[in-house]
């Protein structure tokens, strides 16, 4: 059509109604809302004291939802209706659902459970600190549906962080900061098809890149003692992406200090619909990541207590940093923007450790 030969009456109803009808459009489409914030604290390890916190970002106020379960808490698991609690001491995993907030069941039989990945609507991975005496590393098999173990298999010594990618997981053997490997699993056949030396002191998180093609290990380091155990350095911690199809490292950062959190607890977090990477560098220092590119894009330096968990909430544009006061008494979250400065906080448990975001269409 030539618009030359429209009617001004024509063209100012074309003008009106294709607007609307594209407003109308977007109206209709859901939007992705965090609708709770879900803090893991981690407790007193000789109290077995771990609690389990939420914060509604609508209401900006938070309540308990599990207390002094018996164990402390390493870290927490979220599909769409159910809570899975890793209690590491108590050698199981609690099941909560979602809705109600009551604890449905419990995976039992663990040995020291620290991290879980889901492979698909009935499988998940969870991975054990040890086999037995502090040694080895195993990864139990666990069915969802069921809440049972239904195979282990063996991995690296003490192993942390896993993350799945396609028909491959890739689980970090932190080796209590002397490893610095990760294996790579055949979620078909559940067994060890690889263990890539990633070439950096303690590998402890692994999170799948963007467009799952990637894999980024965060390399925590480790400190160096001498025989009556005094601190006489530091190996420093490091990034590694490894090509998610193949294993081999593919770009590498090396940095100048090393990389944790208080607890230990969550030392990083990778926000999926921002493209970033968030990682914990000393007490109240986090180092942002563009996960496309892999670079170092901001440092975000945020006082206070030191961090225990740090987690970014990609919908609000708010990042959650828990702050360990002691193992005696209770901590906080504190909410900043994406410069790092506090809007908000809230009280957790002792030692929140980790934090993980409920997302909700609406």
């Amino acid at each position: 059509m030539n618009p030359s030969r429209l009617t001004p009456a024509l063209l100012a109803l074309l003008l009106l109604l294709l607007p609307g009808c594209e407003l109308f459009g977007d109206d209709n489409d859901p939007e992705p809302i965090t609708t709770g914030v879900y803090v893991a604290n981690q407790g007193n390890f000789s109290d077995g004291n771990g609690s389990v916190t939420v914060y509604d970002p609508a209401t900006e106020s938070a309540a308990p939802l599990l207390a002094d379960i018996g164990s402390i808490i390493q870290s927490l698991f979220l599909t769409e209706d159910r809570l899975f609690v890793m209690a590491n001491t108590g050698a199981r995993v609690e099941i909560v659902e979602l809705e109600t907030g009551a604890r449905t069941s419990a995976v039992e039989g663990l040995v020291s459970p620290r991290y879980m990945a889901q492979v698909d609507a009935d499988k998940a991975y969870v991975t054990n600190l040890f086999k037995e005496n502090f040694a080895g590393g195993i990864v139990d098999v666990v069915n969802l549906q069921t809440g049972t173990v239904t195979s282990t298999f063996d991995v690296g010594d003490n192993p942390e962080g896993v993350a799945v990618v396609g028909d491959r997981a890739y689980v970090a053997n932190h080796g209590f900061g002397a490893g610095s490997s990760v294996s790579v699993i055949d979620t078909d056949t559940d067994t060890v098809i690889e263990t890539v030396d990633v070439d950096c002191a303690g590998p402890r998180f692994v999170m799948a890149g963007d467009i799952q093609d990637d894999v980024f290990v965060i390399c925590t380091g480790r400190t160096l003692f001498d025989a009556d155990f005094n601190p006489v350095g530091e190996v420093p911690g490091a990034l590694r992406i490894l090509d998610a199809q193949t294993g081999a490292v593919i770009d590498r950062l090396d940095l100048d200090t090393q990389l944790g959190a208080s607890g230990p607890g969550q030392d990083a977090y990778w926000a999926q619909a921002a493209n970033e990477l968030y990682v914990v560098q000393g007490p109240t220092t986090v180092l942002r990541f563009d996960t496309r590119t892999g670079a170092l894009v901001g440092t975000l330096e945020l006082p206070g207590d030191p961090i225990g968990a740090v987690a970014y909430d990609a919908q609000a544009e708010r990042l959650y940093v828990g702050r360990v006061a002691s193992f005696t008494e209770s901590g906080s979250v504190t909410i900043h923007d994406r410069d790092g400065v506090q809007v908000g906080s809230f009280v957790a448990g002792i030692a929140p450790t980790f934090i993980d975001f409920r997302v909700e269409d609406r």
